[in-house]
């Protein structure tokens, strides 16, 4: 599936219209594209705050769980 959308590059400040191709529901390719768009895709928050107490088990158990994924 193709989508058309601003996308807005936080690292260059910038914004340019692209076209999105989403293959199993993992974006593949991002191509600038000469069509104007009209939704914006922009990078959304990922809270990566844990606490490793409520897991139960100790630190080096839980790091060895966490870095398979």
């Amino acid at each position: 599936m193709k989508i058309c959308g601003k996308i807005v590059d936080i690292h260059s400040r910038s914004i340019f219209d692209a076209e999105i191709l989403v293959e199993n529901g993992l974006i593949v390719a991002i191509t600038p594209s000469d069509r104007s768009c009209d939704r914006f895709i922009l990078p959304g928050l990922i809270d990566a705050h844990i606490h490793i107490e409520s897991s139960m088990i100790t630190p080096f158990a839980f790091a060895v769980e966490v870095v398979k994924h």
